[in-house]
C-alpha cells in the first residue's frame, strides 16, 4: 500500500512538473514584450500558488494570477 502511494505521488508530481514546465514555456516567449509591471506580477506567482491551483483543477486560475500577461497587447 505504501509503495503504491509513493508511485502515485511520484506520478502526480511528474504530471505537475510537466504542466508547470508548459506553463513557464507559454509565458517565457513573451518576456521580451512584457512591461516591467507584468514581469513584476510574474515574479509573485509562487510554486505554491500554482500547485494549489493544480490541486483544485484550476490551471486557468493560475494563469489569471498573472492576468496582464494573458491580455492581448494594444497595437500602437
Amino acid at each position: 500500500m505504501v509503495a503504491k502511494t509513493a508511485v502515485t505521488t511520484e506520478s502526480r508530481a511528474s504530471v505537475l512538473l510537466d504542466e508547470l514546465e508548459r506553463f513557464v514555456e507559454r509565458i517565457a516567449g513573451r518576456e521580451s514584450v512584457m512591461s516591467d509591471e507584468e514581469k513584476s506580477a510574474l515574479k509573485h506567482v509562487t510554486f505554491g500558488q500554482f500547485c494549489a491551483c493544480r490541486r483544485e483543477g484550476l490551471i486557468e486560475r493560475a494563469l489569471e494570477i498573472i492576468a496582464p500577461i494573458n491580455k492581448p497587447y494594444p497595437r500602437s
